[in-house]
């Protein structure tokens, strides 16, 4: 499991798309929200992969301060996580 989500407190659902869901964490050391965006069986599905891929390239290319910062990505079993 990743670092960054072993600091986390409980979860919120906030929305589900056809490849996703997208929910509320706070980190319990800092006391900071973040929104993390889970891909359901990401290993399984090409378009979920192509738009994990999307949403991991286009904050690179962005400003920070126009977009959400991405914290971190990461696979754990079938699922791809983006902090």
């Amino acid at each position: 499991m990743s670092k960054y989500v072993r600091k986390l407190l409980d979860t919120v659902n906030l929305t589900q798309g056809t490849y996703a869901v997208v929910i509320s964490i706070i980190n319990k050391e800092i006391g900071e929200e973040v929104a993390v965006k889970k891909f359901n069986e990401f290993e399984a599905n090409k378009e979920a992969r192509k738009t994990a891929r999307r949403e991991i390239k286009i904050p690179r290319m962005l400003k920070p301060e126009k977009y959400i910062q991405l914290k971190e990505a990461f696979l754990q079993r079938d699922f791809l996580f983006l902090c």
